[in-house]
């Protein structure tokens, strides 16, 4: 591999599987990664990210169906899988909306993008703190693709981290 001086890896995956992309700015889609394969050796641009954002880790689909979006300030979107589009490459769709001052000021942005089952557990870390969340605990932030999400409980303005308990 010969990637370019000014790449950056946030993520790898192996297999014919499905992913979920995105990134900080709050737009993302669901793609293929046998379509994402490329023989170039110095890469393919799979992921076109806003000026001023960077691209968020990947995550694989399993048999999941639902999306969470977690920003920097606390806010919750939780909605259907297949409200996203599947595209090859591309900046995809909105996932969340997030004002676009907010966004250029880096005062919000999208710090969590991940797909879990109706089963599964959302673990949000905010420092020695965790609040785990299980579908019937997230009626009051689901919705639909591109919409602002809810705050979350005080104490969990501050999200540091993402995880998912199946």
């Amino acid at each position: 591999m010969n990637p370019p001086p000014e790449a950056r890896f946030v993520g790898l995956a192996a297999g014919d599987v499905r992913v979920l992309l995105g990134s900080e700015a709050g737009y993302g889609f669901v793609g293929s990664l046998r379509e994402m394969v490329t023989k170039n050796r110095s890469g393919k641009a799979v992921l076109n990210v806003p000026e001023g954002s960077v691209a968020l880790p990947p995550s694989i689909v399993v048999e999941d169906t639902l999306v969470a979006v977690i920003t920097n300030t606390g806010r919750l979107l939780v909605f259907e899988l297949s409200q996203v589009p599947e595209l090859n490459r591309g900046k995809g769709s909105k996932l969340m909306n997030i004002p676009t001052a907010s966004l250029k000021t880096r005062e919000e942005y999208v710090i969590g993008l991940t797909t879990f089952g109706e089963r599964d557990r959302l673990i949000l870390r905010a420092g020695q703190r965790h609040l785990g969340l299980r579908l019937q605990d997230m009626q009051n932030y689901l919705g639909d693709r591109a919409r602002r999400g809810r705050k979350l409980p005080r104490g969990f303005q501050k999200i540091d981290r993402v995880e998912v308990e199946r």
